[in-house]
C-alpha cells in the first residue's frame, strides 16, 4: 500500500506540472499571427523558461524589428543575452539603446547597471581562483531500514531463524550536508581543485542508519580536444554510530569523449583501500578490511538538447581480509533525462550481480551468496523558483535547489538473509554557494 501511494504522489505531482503548461503557446500560433506583441512575448517567455534561448532571440529580434520603438523589447533582449554571455551582442543593444532617443531613462538607468556588472565581472575573471560551497538538507523515508529479509527471517549458523519482532522496518533518517570546493586555473584547458565535505545522518527511532562523514578529494581536469580527463585520488572518515568504522582512501581516473553533439563516451576506473577500526566492541572488525577495484564504461546519446539516453556497464572487485567478505559485483545501467522547465527529470534502472568468493560459516556453512539486485529511481531536481515562482524575491540568484526521489530496492538472494525488498522516498533542498560572484 505505502509503495502504491507513493508513485500515485509523484505521479500526481508530474501530472499536475504538465498541465501548468497546457496553454502554452504553439509555433503554428505564431506563424499565423507574426505580428501579434502579447502572443509573441508570451511565446518568447515559454521559450525563455524552457532554455531555448536562441528561439528567444529570434522571436525578440522579429518584434524588435517590427517595433524599433518598444524599448521594453530591447531590454528583454539584452537580458537574455546576458543570460547567454554573449560579451559582444550585449555591447552591440546598449550602444544602439544609448544612440536611441526612444530610450527611456529608466532603460538608460538599466544599461549603466549593465555595463558596471560586466565591467566588475571582468575584473573577477582575471583570477584564476574559484570557490564553491553549498549547504542542504534531506530527510529519507524508508520502508525497510533494517533491511529485514522477505521472509522475516534468517541463517545463523546454519539454523534459520525469525527477525526478532522489535525490528524497525519503516523507518526516517534526517540528513545535513555542506561542502566547500577550492580550485585554480591552470591555464585555459587544465584546473586542479580540492574538495571537503561533511554529511550527517540520524535515524528518527533507532541508530542503524545514524553516521557522521568526513570525506575530501583532490582533483586535476584537462580539456584536451574532444576528450575532457580528470583524475583524482579521495578520502572519506565514516563514523558508524554503535557500530564499526573505518577509513577510505584511493585514486581513479575518468575521461570523457565528445563524438558529436548526440554521441558522447566514457570509462573510468578506480582503486580504494577499506580500513577497519578494530576495538574491543568490535573484535573481528578488521575482517572487512578490503581492497577494491572498479571500472566502468558508460554511453550517452542526446535525442534532443532536452533529452537524453544513458548507459553504463560497470565491474567492481572487493578483496576483504576475510574471503566470505570479498565479492565481485557486475551490472547494467539505463536511464532517460529530460530537462523541462520545472527541473531535470531522471528516470534510471540498475540491474546488479553479486557473487561471494567463500561461504560465511557463520550464516550458513553450505549455500554460496549469489545477489540479483534491481534498483530502479525517479528523480526530480532543480531550482525551486521554477516550481514555486513566488519565492523568486527570496532567492534571487537562483541558488536554491530542491530534489524529490522515488527508489525501489529488490534483491533476490541464495541466502534468505539477503532477500530484501525495499522503498525510499527522498525530499531535500541545497543552496549553492559562488563566492565568484
Amino acid at each position: 500500500m505505502r509503495k502504491i501511494i507513493r508513485v500515485t504522489i509523484i505521479i500526481f505531482f508530474f501530472f499536475f506540472i504538465s498541465n501548468l503548461k497546457a496553454e502554452e503557446v504553439t509555433f503554428m500560433q505564431i506563424l499565423e499571427n507574426p505580428t501579434d506583441l502579447e502572443l509573441n512575448l508570451k511565446y518568447a517567455k515559454q521559450q525563455e523558461i524552457a532554455g531555448n534561448y536562441k528561439s528567444t532571440i529570434h522571436t525578440l529580434e522579429r518584434l524588435n524589428t517590427l517595433y524599433p520603438s518598444n524599448t521594453e523589447i530591447k531590454i528583454y533582449l539584452l537580458s537574455i543575452m546576458l543570460k547567454m554571455d554573449s560579451e559582444i551582442q550585449v555591447q552591440l543593444i546598449i550602444e544602439k539603446m544609448l544612440n536611441d532617443p526612444n530610450t527611456t531613462d529608466e532603460a538608460k538607468e538599466y544599461i549603466n547597471k549593465v555595463m558596471s556588472e560586466m565591467y566588475a565581472k571582468k575584473n573577477k575573471e582575471k583570477s584564476d581562483w574559484f570557490t564553491y560551497a553549498s549547504i542542504g538538507y534531506s530527510q529519507t523515508e524508508n520502508s525497510n531500514i533494517e533491511s529485514v529479509s522477505r521472509s522475516s527471517s534468517m541463517w545463523v549458523e546454519d539454523t534459520r531463524l525469525n527477525f526478532a519482532a522489535d525490528s524497525i522496518k519503516y523507518d526516517k533518517t534526517y540528513s545535513r550536508n555542506g561542502s566547500f570546493t577550492l580550485g585554480k586555473k591552470i591555464d585555459k584547458t587544465s584546473a586542479v581543485s580540492l574538495n571537503i565535505g561533511l554529511d550527517l545522518i540520524t535515524q528518527n527511532k533507532g541508530n542503524t542508519s545514524q553516521s557522521d562523514l568526513i570525506s575530501g578529494s583532490l582533483s586535476y581536469s584537462k580539456n584536451l580536444d574532444k576528450h575532457f580527463l580528470l583524475p583524482y585520488i579521495f578520502y572519506s572518515r565514516p563514523n558508524n554510530r554503535n557500530q564499526k568504522d573505518s577509513n577510505a582512501r584511493g585514486l581513479g581516473f575518468s575521461n570523457s569523449y565528445f563524438f558529436n553533439k548526440k554521441n558522447n563516451f566514457s570509462y573510468g576506473a578506480s582503486f580504494s583501500n577499506n580500513v577497519y577500526d578494530q576495538t574491543n566492541t568490535f573484535t573481528t572488525a578488521k575482517k572487512n578490511s578490503s581492497d577494491t577495484y572498479a571500472a566502468n564504461i558508460a554511453y550517452n546519446y542526446n535525442l534532443t538538447s532536452n533529452d537524453k539516453l544513458s548507459s553504463k556497464i560497470f565491474f567492481n572487485d572487493v578483496n576483504a581480509n576475510a574471503d566470505y567478505n570479498s565479492y565481485d559485483t557486475y551490472g547494467l545501467t539505463l536511464g532517460y533525462s529530460k530537462y523541462t522547465s520545472f527541473g531535470l527529470l531522471k528516470l534510471e534502472t540498475t540491474y546488479k550481480q553479486k557473487k561471494h568468493k567463500e561461504k560465511d560459516t557463520f550464516i550458513n556453512s553450505t549455500i554460496d551468496r549469489e545477489d540479483q539486485e534491481i534498483n530502479g529511481q525517479i528523480l526530480l531536481t532543480g531550482q525551486i523558483n521554477k516550481v514555486l515562482p513566488f519565492l523568486k524575491n527570496l532567492d534571487k540568484n537562483n541558488s536554491i535547489f530542491y530534489t524529490l526521489k522515488y527508489q525501489f530496492i529488490d534483491i533476490d538472494s541464495t541466502l534468505i538473509n539477503n532477500t530484501v525488498e525495499k522503498e525510499l522516498f527522498t525530499y531535500g533542498i541545497t543552496k549553492k554557494i559562488n563566492f565568484n560572484d
